[in-house]
């Protein structure tokens, strides 16, 4: 259900702000005065000079007309961002910002119900008349191109890059735009995603709205101008963790697959720091976060391969991504070729896993396991012996409790057989995979630093 189930947040906030007026008091000329000053600053300080942005990811241009006409022009300016993604941002900036331009109940009341009705009364899905479930459509046509003697007023928004894949939002504003203009230019923006993306792309939208009322309903101040910035960079980052942990609906899978990461995370880094005596440097965060993408792909395999829909190479990413507490290497993680390495090596480990070559997994993980150390050139016996250890409880400990999983959730065990219930679901998983028996024994003969090229190595 979304966050705005019956109206009651639209409620809740609309009490909100009228509270806030009945406490100040009557308003006296001269503040509502300021108000007015301070509304029409924000809007003549940015008139909408087509100008270039540094950094910008993405242009959205809204131009209106006297007789209700609206064109939208979307334009891509970063070759390497995700138009879907960085529109849920836009929207989400966009929202904030005009909250705080225009702090009246009035129009934040609208704009509240026109996002409520758009998203979650139904959920929002592709192709969905947006216009009309806000109840604007008999004011707004939505048009393919406006000639420049008829627009009357227009609206254009930069979506701009900051420091550790945060966002900023630059707005230009004509001076003689309207408040119901500002406020019905979002459904407009919502309108063309929805002609345009994905049923999975608009969920992300969808969740990204979500979170980002929620921290206006718990309280977060419309009228700080630093929350237009704050609020839709957490609610981006909150909903892509929400995003990967959608990708196992269940609790308890979801609760077992990160497990399975973080055994294979301490076990790997307890071999850098003690075997190696390494700190944690650039290559061991590298490692770490290949080391859970190839997990993470290989415990999910029996859930993929039992289901209809292909492999999520971003989930399984940035579910590996959630363990790692570190900004440098999340700038690092969304560059255009490193993504692909990472995607390449979710597939090779799926893949892997998926027609039980067990040596092509054991390649993978020692790779990575020996990625901060430059390769086995001069590694003593014993540190070998030590590596070969830590890589079949990683190998092991994944791909064979992966398969008990798969009997725990996924399949029914005769329940009448004379057996302990461990026991039993062991040799299940030992029928169905008859290659766990050679795992350790394959591991042990292969020590290599193989030549497969990942970008992030």
């Amino acid at each position: 259900m979304g966050v705005f189930e019956n109206g009651r947040l639209v409620m809740a906030l609309s009490v909100i702000l009228f509270c806030g007026i009945a406490l100040v008091g009557c308003a006296t000329t001269a503040q509502v005065t300021a108000l007015e000053e301070k509304t029409q600053q924000a809007l003549e300080a940015e008139t909408p000079k087509q100008q270039k942005v540094e950094k910008a990811t993405l242009q959205v241009v809204v131009d209106f007309s006297n007789t209700g006409e609206v064109a939208l022009k979307v334009k891509k300016l970063d070759p390497a961002s995700y138009e879907p993604e960085e529109m849920a941002r836009l929207l989400s900036h966009w929202f904030c910002k005009i909250l705080y331009l225009l702090p009246y109940p009035e129009p934040r009341i609208f704009l509240l119900k026109e996002v409520d009705q758009c998203l979650f009364e139904p959920k929002l899905k592709p192709k969905d008349n947006v216009l009309r479930k806000a109840q604007i459509d008999d004011v707004v046509k939505l048009v393919n191109k406006l000639g420049r003697e008829k627009i009357t007023s227009s609206i254009s928004l930069y979506l701009k890059k900051f420091p550790n894949e945060k966002r900023g939002l630059i707005s230009h504003l004509s001076r003689n735009g309207t408040e119901q203009q500002t406020v019905f230019s979002w459904a407009v923006i919502l309108q063309y995603a929805t002609l345009n993306y994905s049923s999975k792309d608009l969920n992300f939208i969808y969740d990204m709205m979500q979170e980002t009322t929620k921290a206006y309903s718990g309280g977060a101040d419309p009228d700080i101008l630093e929350n237009t910035v704050i609020i839709p960079n957490d609610s981006f980052f909150r909903a892509k963790v929400n995003l990967a942990r959608q990708g196992i609906s269940d609790d308890k899978k979801a609760q077992f697959l990160n497990e399975r990461i973080k055994y294979v995370d301490k076990q790997a880094s307890k071999l850098w720091r003690e075997t190696f005596g390494l700190e944690e440097v650039f290559n061991i965060i590298r490692s770490r976060h290949a080391l859970g993408v190839i997990t993470a792909s290989v415990v999910a395999t029996p859930d993929l391969i039992n289901s209809d829909s292909d492999i999520d190479e971003d989930y399984i990413i940035d579910l590996a991504t959630s363990y790692i507490n570190n900004s440098n290497f999340s700038d690092y993680a969304k560059l255009q070729l490193v993504r692909e390495g990472l995607k390449k090596l979710v597939y090779d480990s799926f893949t892997a896993a998926k027609h039980h070559d067990a040596a092509k997994l054991s390649e993978l993980y020692q790779t990575f396991l020996l990625l901060p150390i430059g390769g086995p050139i001069g590694i003593p016996e014993d540190k070998k012996k030590e590596i070969i250890n830590i890589t079949e409880k990683i190998f092991s400990y994944a791909t064979f409790m992966s398969l008990i999983y798969k009997v725990r959730f996924c399949e029914e065990v005769n329940s009448s057989e004379q057996q302990p219930t461990k026991n039993r679901k062991i040799l299940s998983c030992r029928k169905n995979f008859s290659n766990t028996r050679i795992i350790l024994n394959v591991t042990k003969k292969l020590f290599i630093f193989n030549n497969l090229t990942y970008p992030l190595a």
